[in-house]
């Protein structure tokens, strides 16, 4: 028959098409054993011409027949083996085995399209499954005996798009490693149960047993480093022999060799160094903990650094805060720039700014605040918090309790300010206070030294235990140990005023080697140089002078104890004044003699002692003075008066007697009265003139006191004794008249008698 060509090409249907159904091995086209197709070509111009050689027609005219096969295949047609090379080419149809006796053996490499939810075993669905796991899942699994993976000594791989996403590979001890993520990711030969979950180019090295990397870029655990884990990030580094510590996340962060059990929770350039187990940082950034410190910390923040050796220390965060190398214990707990320096065990800053503690301060503490710094070998001391306050090396257990511009100086030990500003401990001033206040100063070696607080107050140098209580511009000079300002306004003990005190006021002076001087308080009184033991109590403008050991003014106005008076005394009042042992009272009453004794009314006119030891009193209203409790018994002495005068009132006595005056003038005039002297009185002095006191009481008053005579009792004898005298007096002269009338008359007779002699009167 004739086809056409295109191209080259041109198909032709062989056989009989009346016969739909051939059977290849029955008869037919197909029956010879060696068939050829001879094939006749047509150009067109010259006619049909053979083409040669003629073609043998094998396998491939029989697969064109077979595919035209319909219904059930007859067993003996299918007869011994039938090579794979004779079922070569595609098979649109659908094959079946439903006899029980055959089998399918081989790999089934080539089987494509394959849907495991239609495997069958007889007329139960997915039964041909029960070793198979499906996308659906499986049910009646047995742990341990149903599982994925492998028998052998060889990795398991999971892939993603044709690369690998997940590989366990199996190890010695039978504790897979399992390395998830990029195939760059790599666990050493020998590792035992490490993991790698995911990421790209992340290491565990050799002998780091059930290490972790959970993720990120370029992270790596070093050998020896057991138990390690790393979380994620990018460029974390955990060195060898850092067993179980730990990186959470973040970028660059790095644990050093023999790091064991530290940790860095993440943030970025953080570092913790060789051999400091047991160290955490938890985030920020380039926070840094040195070798050698264990049990450290660093919270968080950016910068922050732990130095060598600093076991158990603490950095809770801030900024750029720093504790030096040997300060095992130490705790910055924030703020930024904050120092602690090498040697300062036990050492604390809360927080705050620039604050500092120098090396080897031990438990040294800034509570927080700015610029706050204590210096070395100052153990123990703290700042509470303000700004710019100092603790000078040195000085051990000392205290700024906070405010601003505070100092403490070198050696000053147990010393503290308790607040204020600009307050100033000096050097060498044990124990010294300053409680508060603005601008106090305590000089160098006044230990045990205090001012309580206001403004400007100053202790000198070399006052020991000086106290100034508060108060403004006050001031103990140098060497006045013990000296105390109570308050007030600018009070001044001077140097060398050893317990001294000025209890308050304003203006009030206690000059040098005054010592144990005292004012008590008022305005501008002074105490002059070397009055020890001198006080003025209060009041204004009174002063003691100089030497004028253990003088008192007890307060008024003007008041003044001269110079070199011991034990003087001005007890009060307005322009007094006293010498030595002398005192003055009152009113202008001037004591100008030792030991005299002045006492001043309001007359405005000054009162002066005459003698040394004397008594000398301005009373223009009189005196009274009484000698019982109920004002009744006493001496007076009127206004202008000149003598004393003694109660005599008759409603003021009882018990009346009669008294013989004659007996006492008889006793008066029998009681020896001589001329003597005290004992106490120079032989050349003028005498008295008097009775004994036992033989004047022994005649007019036996059984009292005999050892003096009071002018009352002398009186009475006195005025009795004139009454006796007085009777007597009267007598004598009654018995003289009596005898002069007598002689009168008998002049008289004599007389008349003469008279008649001589011739009669004349």
């Amino acid at each position: 028959m004739s086809v056409p060509v295109a191209g080259g090409l041109f198909t032709a249907r062989l056989g009989d098409a009346a016969i739909p159904n051939m059977t290849p091995l029955g008869g037919g086209l197909f029956a010879q054993p060696d068939l050829q197709l001879r094939t006749w070509f047509n150009d067109g111009v010259n006619g049909f011409a053979a083409l040669n050689p003629p073609q043998r027609l094998t396998a491939a005219p029989y697969a064109r027949h077979a595919a035209n096969l319909s219904g059930t295949l007859p067993a003996a047609q299918v007869t011994g083996a039938l090579p794979s090379a004779n079922l070569g080419g595609t098979y649109g149809g659908a094959l079946t085995f439903t006899n029980a006796g055959n089998s399918f053996t081989g790999h089934g490499g080539g089987l494509t399209g394959l849907n495991a939810a239609q495997l069958t075993s007889g007329t139960v669905p997915d039964a041909a499954l029960g070793n198979a796991w499906k996308l659906g899942g499986n049910a009646g699994t047995t742990p341990g005996t149903h599982f994925i993976g492998t028998t052998d000594n060889l990795a398991l791989e999971f892939k993603v798009n044709g690369q690998r996403g997940l590989r366990i590979e199996p190890t010695v001890l039978g504790r897979p490693n399992v390395i998830g993520g990029s195939i760059s990711s790599t666990v050493a030969p020998g590792v035992e149960g490490s993991t790698i979950a995911g990421g790209y180019r992340n290491d565990i090295g050799a002998i780091s047993d059930y290490s972790a990397i959970g993720g990120g870029v370029i992270n790596n655990i070093a050998g020896n480093s057991i138990g390690a884990t790393i979380a994620g990030g990018l460029f974390n580094d955990i060195g060898t022999n850092s067993y179980h510590s730990a990186i959470g996340g973040g970028y660059n962060n790095n644990i050093a060799a023999d790091a064991s059990a530290a940790t860095i929770t993440g943030g970025s350039g953080n570092g913790i160094g060789t051999n400091s187990g047991y160290s955490a940082i938890g985030g920020g950034s380039d926070n840094t903990i040195a070798a050698y410190s264990l049990h450290a910390t660093i919270a968080g923040g950016n910068g922050n650094d732990i130095g060598s050796n600093s076991s158990d220390t603490a950095i809770g965060g801030g900024r750029a805060n720093n504790i030096a190398g040997d300060s095992s214990y130490a705790t910055i707990a924030g703020g930024h720039f904050n120092n602690i320096g090498a040697n300062s065990y036990y050492s604390a800053i809360g927080g705050g700014t620039f604050n500092n503690i120098v090396a080897t301060s031990f438990g040294a503490t800034i509570a927080g605040g700015y610029g706050n710094d204590i210096g070395t070998n100052s153990h123990y001391s703290a700042i509470g918090g303000g700004a710019i306050n100092t603790i000078a090396g040195n000085s051990l257990y000392a205290t700024i309790a906070g405010g601003s511009g505070n100092d403490i100086g070198t050696n000053s030990e147990h010393s503290a300010i308790g607040g204020g500003y600009a307050n100033d401990i000096a050097a060498d001033a044990i124990g010294a206070t300053i409680a508060g206040g603005a601008v106090n100063n305590i000089g160098t070696n006044s230990y045990a030294s205090a001012i309580g607080g206001g403004a400007t107050n100053n202790i000198a140098g070399n006052s020991f235990g000086a106290t100034i209580a508060g108060g403004q511009l006050n001031d103990i000079g140098t060497n006045s140990d013990h000296s105390a300002i109570g308050g007030g306004r600018e009070n001044n003990i001077a140097g060398d005023a050893i317990g001294a005190t000025i209890a308050g006021g304003q203006f009030n002076n206690i000059g040098t080697s005054a010592s144990i001087s005292a004012i008590g308080g008022g305005s501008e009184n002074s105490i002059a140089a070397r009055s020890f033991g001198s006080t003025i109590a209060g009041g204004r403008y009174n002063d003691i002078g100089t030497n004028s050991h253990y003088s008192a003014i007890g307060g008024g106005s003007d008041n003044n104890i001269a110079a070199n008076s011991n034990f003087a005394t001005v007890p009060g009042g307005f322009f007094n004044t006293a010498t030595n042992k002398a005192f003055a009272a009152g009113h202008r009453a001037k004591a100008n003699h030792q030991g005299s004794f002045v006492w001043g009314d309001s007359t405005t006119a000054d009162i002066a002692s005459a003698a040394n030891d004397s008594v000398t009193l301005r009373a223009a209203g009189g005196y009274r003075l009484f000698s019982n409790g109920g004002a009744s018994a006493g001496v007076s002495l009127a206004a202008n008066g000149t003598a004393w005068a003694v109660i005599s009132d008759r409603n003021a006595k009882k018990d009346f007697t009669p008294v013989d005056g004659r007996e006492v003038l008889e006793k008066l005039a029998a009681l020896p009265i001589t001329r003597w002297h005290y004992k106490w009185e120079e032989s050349g002095e003028t005498p008295h003139l008097g009775p004994m006191a036992q033989d004047f009481k022994a005649a007019f008053y036996p059984g009292t006191d005999d050892k003096s005579i009071t002018t009352q009792e002398a009186d009475g004898v006195a005025l009795a004794a004139i009454q006796g005298l007085n009777q007597k007096h009267e007598a004598e002269v009654k018995s003289k008249d009596a005898r002069i009338a007598e002689l009168e008359q008998r002049l008289e007779k004599l007389e008349q008698l003469m008279n008649r002699e001589n011739g009669g009167a004349r």
